[in-house]
Parts: C-alpha cells; structure tokens; sequence
C-alpha cells in the first residue's frame, strides 16, 4: 500500500546522522508517486545546540551537522513548503517535501554526498 502524505514526528535533531538517513530510507518506498512528506523541527533549536556542543561536546557537533545538512539538502532539493506554527511551546517549523517518483529513489542516495 502506498501513502499520499506522510507526517514524521520524530525528533531529528536529537538522532544520530545513520537514523535519520534510515527513518527517510524506509519512509520512502512507502509513499505514492507525487506524494508529500511532513516533518517537524523546533524552530530556534540548531544555532542553540550547535553553540551548545561547541563548548561542550565538539565531537557530538560533527554528528549534528551531518543531520542538518542531510535535512537541509533535502529540503533544497524536494522542499515545497515551509510553515511557523507560532502558537507552540516552543514554536516548530513544519517542512513538507514533494517526491514525484519515490520508488525511483530506492537503493540511490537521498542527497548530495559532497555536503555530509
């Protein structure tokens, strides 16, 4: 069975770089041609964290920042919309990809090796 759309609430910024590539691995073949893909991130969160493990955890940063440029190329490549939901505790960004032919994407990496 394939799905229109798709809405991922876990927490990205908070796994390790190899999750979250196999959460969008799995998630992918399930989703129907022209299918959306929704996720959530707290807005606000990197520039605090990355100062954070900066200080405190240098190593842990490298793993962070592979997260974020994972999840920041695939929104520059299937993005499609991006909203504020201000009325949160904390406020979250909902980001909503498009994939027009997921199961051509099967077994072929997500995004750019270059930015990891």
């Amino acid at each position: 069975h394939k799905y229109d759309s798709i809405l991922i609430s876990v927490p990205f910024l908070a796994c390790p770089f190899e999750v979250v590539k196999d959460i969008w691995e799995h998630v992918l073949p399930l989703l129907a041609d022209g299918g959306t893909v929704s996720y959530v991130w707290h807005a606000g969160l990197i520039p605090v964290k990355t100062k954070f493990l900066e200080i405190f955890n240098p190593e842990k940063k490298k793993e962070f920042e592979k997260v974020t440029n994972y999840l920041d190329s695939l929104n520059s490549t299937y993005g499609a919309k991006c909203l504020l939901v201000k009325r949160n505790v904390s406020p979250l960004y909902v980001r909503h990809l498009k994939f027009e032919k997921p199961s051509e994407l099967a077994g072929k990496e997500l995004v750019k090796p270059a930015i990891l």
